[in-house]
């Protein structure tokens, strides 16, 4: 088998022979160098069906672990050699080809791998955030799916700016979600206890507001003004042609970040205003329970957020969505 083959495979949930499929191309290799990884998910795969043969474990805690397997070998062929995002073009192709008897095709209907990124800043001179427990939520709204494997996870914590790009460049991933702080300076957060304060309103939002990340030698914050994380958002998108589809800023004051982005990414989120930290972790949760429910929806995943948000006291409109360059509303 090929790569295209082996990820045709992973897509249509066939993982016997997408295991066999990557043992056997491994060893082609002549290196074996995910030898022991394969084996580890074999040996998860083949227990999980023989328990659910013998009825000992329940149908929900069954299609949870093949999820949790089908993801974790979609990580591992994502990372061999000659894996390149074609393939998975190539493969969803050659089903289409193959299949004449398509079911309704869903909001994803290339049943494309939708990565997700997470970067996290919380930097030790700000004011503290809940960010572990957001990232657990989202975690086990994945992961309690049923279609966790379409939305592997991939974390960056107390990122710096040149960790943030570098986590960009290095996963590709078609969404970004950031975590931490965000206002006009950083001077506006120090000892803050929720995600920003307000502050006077600047003249140029894209210079005067922006995140919050850690410095450089990891001894305190610095702040990253809009207009450079717009610039970092088009040389990935741009140069490097990684296919960001949507953006995800869970931090105070980001319309400015979210609606500068808007010209480079289908789908961006931002904030009009501070937020109360347990709201954006409730915002966070409704997300990506949405997320993976329609496989893929951006704005039904934002509705769904805003809805768990407001039960917080947030306004309906503190959370806002750009779609294709326009607000909606």
């Amino acid at each position: 088998m090929n790569l295209v083959d082996i990820q045709k495979a992973l897509i249509e949930d066939e993982l016997a022979i997408a295991i066999k499929g990557m043992m056997a191309y491994d060893h082609k290799n002549g290196n074996s160098k995910y030898s022991n990884q394969l084996i580890h998910q074999s040996s998860r795969f083949n227990g999980n069906e023989k328990s659910n043969r013998n009825h000992t474990i329940s149908s929900e805690f069954y299609s949870r672990t093949r999820n949790q397997i089908r993801q974790a070998l979609q990580q591992l062929l994502s990372s061999f050699p000659g894996y390149s995002p074609d393939i998975m073009q190539q493969a969803n192709e050659a089903i289409i080809l193959t299949d004449d008897d398509l079911p309704e095709p869903p909001v994803n209907p290339a049943n494309e791998i939708l990565k997700i990124l997470m970067l996290t800043s919380n930097p030790s001179d700000t004011g503290k955030l809940q960010l572990e427990k957001e990232h657990s939520r989202i975690s086990t709204q994945i992961q309690n799916s049923d279609h966790a494997g379409d939305f592997p996870i991939k974390s960056r914590w107390a990122v710096t700016l040149s960790k943030f790009s570098e986590a960009l460049f290095d996963e590709k991933p078609l969404i970004v979600h950031f975590s931490g702080h965000g206002d006009i300076s950083t001077a506006a957060i120090q000892n803050a206890g929720s995600r920003g304060q307000a502050l006077e309103e600047a003249p140029d939002p894209q210079e005067s507001t922006g995140i919050i990340l850690t410095s450089e030698d990891g001894r305190e914050s610095h702040f990253v003004k809009t207009s450079v994380i717009r610039r970092v958002f088009n040389s990935m998108i741009n140069r490097h042609q990684i296919p960001i589809q949507a953006v995800i800023f869970n931090s105070c004051y980001s319309e400015a970040q979210a609606q500068a982005l808007a010209e480079l990414v289908p789908h961006v989120i931002g904030t009009t205003s501070s937020i109360n930290d347990e709201a954006a972790i409730a915002f966070a949760n409704g997300f990506y329970s949405f997320l993976t429910r329609t496989r893929g929806d951006i704005e039904a995943a934002w509705d769904n957020g805003v809805n768990q948000a407001m039960s917080y006291d947030e306004p309906e409109d503190r959370f806002i969505y750009f779609k294709d360059g326009k607000r909606v509303m």
